[in-house]
């Protein structure tokens, strides 16, 4: 009897202490990456300003999910363009472009349904030495 109330506690207390722990972890985290491209920032920003394109690159595409279907919305590029997928594998979600800058950056907003948190990101296109730097940056709410 003394051994289970040793353990009941035991486990209270690691529940309490996990509980406890995630006030500590951040609301928010931030991923970044770049890469270095030959083509002008302009030919780039066509590109990504499109999501009608973004199939063509992007995670959300037949080879992941043969099953997704794509809709457009807005006008087909620039802020307010939309685009929306279903699929089995990758569910219910949708990117909207939020703001777009000719040829530097583009901002979007991702979610997903059923999914009370989104993704904010951003592209940005700069030019480099002997290349363009295209960087882009997701941050998770």
């Amino acid at each position: 009897m003394r051994l289970l109330k040793i353990v009941l506690l035991a486990l209270v207390a690691l529940s309490a202490a996990g509980y406890g722990a995630t006030f500590f972890l951040p609301t928010a985290f931030e991923v970044e990456r770049s890469i270095y491209l030959q083509h002008s920032p302009e030919e780039v920003y066509r590109y990504l300003n499109n999501p009608t394109e973004w199939p063509n690159w992007s995670a959300v595409n037949k080879q992941t999910d043969p099953t997704v279907i794509h809709l457009y919305g807005g006008s087909f590029e620039g802020k307010g363009a939309r685009l929306q997928w279903s699929g089995d594998k990758l569910g219910n979600g949708q990117v909207v472009l939020t703001e777009s800058i000719n040829p530097s950056s583009i901002t979007y907003l991702q979610s997903l349904q059923d999914v009370a948190d989104s993704v904010q990101g951003f592209f940005t296109i700069a030019p480099e030495r002997g290349a363009h730097s295209l960087s882009g940056s997701r941050k998770l709410w």
